[in-house]
């Protein structure tokens, strides 16, 4: 008698989990669950030196579980869960932030019922309850993410709750990339005429910072990043960049303010206590992108 064939996993779900102590077990727990009722492969990048690494194996063995180097950023721990996977459809997240529940089978449905685009994402809420130091990382890095969202097309999608076609990644992303930067993937896939599709209900809760320096410092690398991949026609333009990016913070913390003002005015007194805090990650980003327009890529211990 032969043995049935499996069915393979429609979509992989590649989690980075880089040092999130506070939120690693409650956040892998919800992403497992939800792989297990869909049928999916999840595959678990670890880069943590808080000690969380020890215990996955063992809480998670239906991951496939990848130790990578403590000194790579998410995205480069997502490039290597990319590389391992291997289902026509690829989710990316971070083990700082949990799923709601349903999160996956939304962005199934929405793959469904918006298949002419090359990604999907889903807001991400605010950390439950969270310390103004918890807001101002909210703010720095979801502020264009707020919920409720509609359904809609969108320029880009946040990298820590999207899904991608694996067809479109294959001509838009590459290992060379040092990583997956998903603004710098947005960008080609934009060049292609491709677009991006937010999904209201696929809802991700940031979880608790694990420190103001070291998101400081991860801050500063994917602004260097971001600075260094930027298209500039001649030297001149880079060095006008440059010169212009720390100008560029108190407009950019504006501009969180009258978003958070428009979409979330609930959420204003949280904007204001997380000023100060959220001051110092944009002025970090300023000057890492700074630094990439005049000397190029390179993440911590010359990675990226």
């Amino acid at each position: 008698m032969t043995e049935p064939t499996l069915n393979p996993p429609e979509i992989s779900i590649v989690v980075a989990s880089r040092n999130a102590g506070g939120t690693v077990f409650e956040s892998l727990q919800a992403v497992r669950d939800q792989a297990v009722r869909e049928g999916a492969e999840l595959i678990v990048v670890d880069g943590s030196v808080d000690g969380s690494s020890a215990l996955l194996s063992s809480r998670f063995p239906e991951a496939v579980l990848i130790a990578a180097d403590p000194g790579l950023l998410v995205p480069q721990l997502w490039g290597l869960g990319i590389e391992r996977s291997g289902a026509p459809l690829v989710a990316l997240a971070t083990a700082c932030c949990i799923p709601e529940d349903g999160w996956l089978a939304s962005l199934l449905r929405t793959v469904r019922e918006q298949p002419r685009n090359a990604g999907w994402g889903g807001p991400i809420d605010g950390p439950a309850g969270g310390r103004p130091l918890d807001w101002a990382v909210y703010f720095s890095r979801y502020s264009a993410y707020l919920p409720p969202v509609a359904g809609r097309e969108a320029d880009e999608i946040p990298g820590d709750n999207a899904v991608y076609r694996r067809l479109d990644l294959e001509q838009d992303w590459s290992p060379q990339d040092g990583g997956f930067w998903e603004t710098l993937v947005h960008r080609r896939l934009r060049a292609r005429g491709q677009t991006l599709w937010m999904a209201p209900d696929a809802v991700m809760r940031l979880g608790p910072s694990p420190g103001a320096r070291a998101f400081a410092r991860d801050r500063y690398h994917h602004g260097r990043h971001f600075g260094s991949t930027r298209p500039a026609a001649s030297p001149l333009a880079r060095w006008l960049r440059a010169a212009s990016a720390p100008a560029l913070a108190p407009l950019l913390l504006f501009r969180i303010g009258r978003r958070v003002a428009r979409h979330r005015r609930d959420w204003l007194s949280r904007y204001l206590r997380a000023l100060p805090w959220l001051a110092v990650f944009i002025a970090a980003w300023s000057l890492g992108e700074m630094n990439g327009y005049l000397r190029g890529p390179r993440g911590p211990r010359g990675r990226g």
